[in-house]
């Protein structure tokens, strides 16, 4: 039985930095014996996934429908383009790849699918389509966390350094960036609501749990880069894996402000 093993690419752990060494490195990984799926794919998969989820014909209710436009605009993702990815063809590709991959263990890598376990709404149908697509192979998942703490600061760091070439709005001294205006009134007031349950440990353990048990969970923390914390490095002890040194002489994928 093949392997599949999920990355929830979570906020602010190092997602960005995990992808581009998987995608860069697929061939002496798949000569390692994993198959990372290109993470274009795996992003649209995961899309698909979350515009299933939330098929806007599939609510009845006002208050579900609310809760769905709502989703719609924490995930930058607008109902036309989620219509788009209702078709099978993603979750077919998917399926087609792993069945025709030569490798025994297979890598997906995406941020969207996090976003599974934000609602109840969400959190049943994607559940269902989960265990109907991967009942052939044996599933685990790998998701690294941080506290909420931790991750508010995270975002704070990055506004400023969006800050940096922002431009004056028109007749104003104010600095705007698009990225800015968006966190704040979405991500921090929404943790401060409890709407990114996804974000609490205590909630991606219990959800994940509940699709591939408790054994199949892989958690790690996320450690401070300033501490000399390497996420790819980490990343890939899971499998027994070193990082190539090409790559440890690469510059990071998001400067850190405290270097």
């Amino acid at each position: 039985m093949k392997k599949v093993f999920i990355h929830i690419g979570l906020p602010k752990t190092g997602t960005t930095a995990i992808q581009t060494y998987l995608d860069s490195h697929r061939r002496s990984l798949e000569k390692a014996g994993y198959d990372c799926v290109p993470i274009e794919m795996c992003h649209n998969f995961a899309i698909s996934l979350l515009a299933k989820s939330l098929n806007w014909d599939d609510f009845s209710s006002k208050n579900e429908k609310d809760n769905i436009l709502y989703l719609y605009d924490i995930f930058s993702l607008s109902e036309t383009y989620l219509k788009h990815h209702l078709s099978t063809a993603y979750i077919n590709d998917i399926k087609y790849y792993i069945e025709n991959s030569k490798s025994e263990n297979i890598i997906l890598s995406s941020e969207f699918f996090s976003y599974a376990s934000v609602y109840d709404i969400l959190q049943k149908k994607f559940n269902s389509l989960i265990l109907n697509i991967f009942y052939k192979v044996h599933l685990s998942f790998i998701c690294y966390i941080r506290n909420i703490e931790d991750l508010v600061v995270s975002f704070y760091k990055e506004i400023i350094k969006e800050g940096i070439n922002a431009i004056p709005e028109q007749n104003s001294n104010i600095l705007y960036t698009p990225k800015a205006d968006w966190i704040f009134p979405n991500y921090i007031s929404g943790l401060a609501n409890g709407h990114f349950s996804n974000l609490v440990p205590e909630t991606i353990v219990d959800f994940y749990t509940e699709i591939c048990g408790k054994e199949n969970l892989i958690i790690k923390k996320y450690g401070d880069r300033a501490s000399g914390f390497d996420v790819v490095s980490d990343f890939l002890s899971i499998f027994s894996l070193q990082k190539e040194e090409k790559f440890q002489k690469s510059y990071p994928i998001n400067p850190s402000l405290t270097k």
